[in-house]
């Protein structure tokens, strides 16, 4: 996956069009107190957009807002203009990552359109349902419509880092067994949608067997891997507010 940069040996290859130049020339163009605004224009079209045109289509791609009511280009677009206006909110004096920060940035935008697109569908429903008669009162039109789409992008992007984050785990941990168990969980995230379980005791009989491990050994490194777990979900809810 390219959206996110992990901070590990893989991060720079999969964020090439977000570099420390990019980061160099989003500094010159907030600090630059020599540059004109021509000068400064040029600094954003030639260095910056091309980043920010790459990372807002990733995240269209990823985060799965291509089937809302506004069409690619155009979200594309208002995107990307939406984070050239937030250019000036960035401080690079309290330490922040241009790319994590503009990353975020681009992601509410996104979920945003992806909310009010659904409550547009769910309007346009509503007023061009033509069966809506006195003896429809009691009956909940909104029960037949589909969870919100931004639920949907929020639980596929949750799944998608948490994935990636098991494989900066598996790269970090010394210990062999634990090593085993994030891999066997690694495989079953990749491979979710072609398994089919359904419940946690059959979660744990498929990794108890392809760990070859016993009840005891899985529970121990079970245990380990929660701990980090349970930080990732407060850092990702915490980002997510």
């Amino acid at each position: 996956m390219i959206m996110y940069a992990m901070r590990n040996k893989k991060s720079n290859k999969t964020t090439y069009y977000f570099t420390k130049d990019t980061d160099n020339n989003i500094f010159q163009f907030l600090y630059g107190e020599n540059y004109t605004k021509d000068e400064r224009d040029k600094i954003y079209r030639e260095n910056i957009k091309p980043a920010f045109n790459k990372l807002v289509e990733n995240l269209i791609f990823i985060l799965g807002v291509t089937n809302i009511d506004t069409e690619y280009e155009t979200l594309k677009h208002d995107c990307t203009v939406h984070l050239y206006e937030k250019l000036p909110m960035f401080e690079f004096e309290r330490g922040k990552k241009a790319f994590s920060y503009f990353n975020i940035v681009a992601k509410n935008y996104l979920l945003l359109q992806a909310k009010q697109s659904t409550r547009r569908s769910k309007y346009n429903v509503l007023y061009n349902d033509r069966n809506s008669t006195e003896e429809m009162k009691g009956y909940n039109l909104l029960q037949e419509i589909i969870e919100p789409h931004e639920s949907e992008v929020i639980q596929r992007e949750y799944f998608m880092l948490l994935t990636e984050e098991i494989s900066k785990w598996k790269e970090k941990t010394k210990n062999q067994k634990e090593q085993i168990v994030l891999e066997a969980i690694y495989q079953l995230f990749k491979n979710i949608e072609s398994i089919n379980i359904y419940d946690k005791k059959a979660i744990f009989i498929y990794l108890k067997e392809i760990t070859n491990m016993t009840t005891k050994q899985l529970c121990v490194n079970i245990n380990k891997i929660r701990t980090r777990y349970h930080r990732f979900k407060k850092r990702y809810y915490r980002e997510l507010a």
